[in-house]
């Protein structure tokens, strides 16, 4: 996992440690840049890694346990 992204990742530590191949880790890991600009744009900077954890806590306890 991207040191950069620990905290916005921390959520799915589990989920990420099932991505083997590099090019699939590569894609997640641009799109969670991604999407941390866009929130970035919305909440500030500051708050952008926390309000991204916190979506990805929440919709986490909603998937089904066998991710």
């Amino acid at each position: 996992m991207p040191r950069d992204l620990g905290p916005v990742l921390e959520p799915v530590t589990s989920l990420w440690g099932r991505l083997v191949k590099p090019g699939a880790q590569r894609w997640l890991t641009g799109r969670v840049r991604g999407e941390l600009d866009r929130v970035a744009d919305l909440v500030g900077r500051d708050r952008a890694a926390r309000v991204l954890a916190g979506r990805l806590e929440r919709r986490q306890g909603s998937a089904p346990d066998d991710w």
